[in-house]
């Protein structure tokens, strides 16, 4: 039987637990981002926005998957979101179902590919998975 004092990190689920006495503080020291010179000048501008979507099968674990958009939207310079979900199979409509998603790494590229890494986990099967992607 697991314990909060027993569990992985000592909390239910891998929390970390309070403690009065041996504490373990993040001693990870912050990293600061530097500023980057823009590649638009600092005016409002009427930007165009630009969604698509991807599918396909994937079944649980890490995944690497390449969202071929074109060269003529897409290049290293282009800021895109990217979100994930499951599909029903019959509808093709997104669900809520078992899967958990998590992405980790958008990366947009010259040529017109943007670059998603990520993991799903909490399933046992194939599922069909939708990318949603907004470019800016």
């Amino acid at each position: 039987m697991t314990t909060p004092a027993s569990a992985r990190n000592g909390g239910p689920n891998g929390a970390p637990v309070a403690s009065s006495h041996g504490a373990k503080v993040d001693e990870t020291p912050d990293k600061v981002a530097y500023r980057m010179e823009s590649d638009s000048p600092d005016k409002l501008l009427e930007v165009p926005m630009f969604v698509e979507h991807f599918a396909l099968r994937l079944g649980p674990g890490e995944f690497k998957v390449n969202l071929p958009w074109g060269p003529s939207v897409i290049s290293s310079v282009t800021s895109v979101w990217v979100s994930v979900c499951e599909l029903d199979a019959v509808t093709q409509k997104p669900i809520s179902a078992i899967a958990k998603t998590e992405i980790y790494d958008v990366c947009p590229q010259d040529g017109g590919n943007v670059k998603v890494r990520g993991r799903m986990f909490g399933f046992d099967r194939e599922i069909v998975v939708q990318f949603r992607a907004l470019a800016i």
